[in-house]
């Protein structure tokens, strides 16, 4: 057994906070519906009522495990670390924090400002930040924590390998470097250094007739659904001033482009039931491929976004933000060349270094380069982390099967 995590029941506070998990799991489900609800502007071609779909998905994709319920669950998170939060010691520090670090929101990005179906450099780094706000960093390091101990518990792990991982996290999170890069981070980097942009086309759209006049449409279904037509008539007025809007579009000569197809984006976990879209736009001179734009609304400013993307070095372009109809939406190029971790596809026997690696990037992202400025917590610090963050374990696997429970 962890020797940090007997430290942590040796030197548990008395009067720490109860996790009402039935309670938050409710409140979680109330705040899905009511974004879901909030939503206009989507529309389903087989004409089943479009909110009833995205909930059944959100349903779906929330119930499958708990480790996509704590994905998709940030306001059960919140809400629980309030209650541990005070059970920590000595963690002081705090800046802009990403404020979902899960192991998901980590994956390979395209770091350079070239046209997407060009082979660019490829790094890894955080890929989302949705979230960002300022606080406590380690409120970032329990997110991930909390992750590597419920991707655990969705193989079956042992108990002691689990602790090993939440241990990991922390020693590569004071790590003085950022550590070796591990089997899986190197095996996602080959695999988008290697995709076609004509692969990637074909997983996401329809040409329609063939050569350089056709027409890229995206397969609706389970990822791309219809926009009544407001909706549609906003986007494709966003997408016809493309290269006005995006620099590097715009750099590029597009003056004159085609819009080929717009469509509501059916992503994630935690953003599914908020506005988003897609947009195929085809440059007319010169004759290059085609442009996958992703159209995500966002709830910070800014103002937010560009100062959390320096705090926190953000290695990939950064994304245009413009105002919508009352809506903030960040616009970007979607590439090949990008894709996110998936647990379910890590082997457990790659999780210790993984998530040492994951520990030491998070580590980079808070205090840059600097060795000096990486904390030094004490044990009894460290053990109060691990104290939290099995706290925050066990709120997540009862609130997941709560949300379960819950009627449809």
């Amino acid at each position: 057994m962890s020797h940090l995590y007997i430290d942590a029941v040796r030197c548990a506070p008395d009067g720490m906070g109860r996790i009402d998990a039935f309670d938050l799991a409710r409140k979680q489900h109330d705040t899905d519906e009511a974004t879901v609800r909030a939503l206009r502007g989507v529309s389903i071609a087989s004409g089943e009522d479009a909110h009833r779909w995205l909930l059944a998905k959100k349903r779906q994709k929330m119930s499958s495990s708990a480790f996509s319920f704590f994905r998709g669950s940030l306001p059960f998170f919140r809400a629980a670390l309030r209650a541990t939060r005070a059970s920590i010691d000595g963690a002081e520090g705090e800046g802009w924090i990403v404020g979902d670090a899960h192991a998901e929101n980590f994956g390979a990005l395209r770091t350079d400002a070239g046209a997407p179906w060009q082979k660019g450099e490829v790094g890894f780094w955080i890929n989302d930040f949705d979230s960002v706000t300022k606080g406590p960093w380690v409120e970032d390091v329990l997110r991930l924590a909390t992750s590597a101990l419920l991707a655990g518990a969705s193989r079956a792990a042992r108990a002691a390998d689990s602790l090993s991982w939440l241990e990991a996290v922390i020693d590569g999170y004071l790590s003085d470097a950022i550590a070796d890069v591990p089997k899986p981070v190197a095996g996602l980097r080959k695999k988008v250094e290697h995709r076609s942009y004509g692969d990637f086309l074909a997983a996401r759209t329809e040409a329609r007739a063939k050569g350089a006049y056709a027409t890229h449409e995206f397969i609706r279904g389970e990822r791309y659904a219809d926009l009544d037509r407001d909706a549609r008539g906003e986007i494709e007025s966003v997408a016809r001033d493309l290269h006005l809007l995006y620099e590097r579009f715009g750099a590029r000569g597009y003056e004159f482009a085609r819009v080929d197809d717009v469509a509501f984006r059916v992503a994630g976990n935690g953003s599914l039931g908020t506005f988003r879209a897609a947009i195929s736009v085809k440059p007319i001179e010169p004759e290059d491929p085609p442009w996958l734009f992703d159209l995500k609304e966002l709830s910070v400013s800014a103002k937010a976004l560009t100062a959390a993307r320096e705090a926190l070095s953000a290695i990939d372009v950064a994304p245009a933000v413009l105002s919508i109809h009352g809506r903030r939406m960040a616009l970007r190029p979607l590439a090949p060349q990008e894709d996110k971790l998936s647990m379910e596809k890590v082997d457990t026997e790659h999780f210790g270094a993984l998530f040492r690696y994951l520990g030491s990037v998070l580590g980079a992202a808070h205090h840059g380069a600097d060795a000096a400025q990486r904390p030094r917590w004490t044990r009894a610090t460290r053990a109060s982390i691990t104290r939290a963050a099995v706290e925050l374990f066990a709120a997540h696997e009862a609130g997941f099967l709560a949300y379960s429970a819950l009627p449809s």
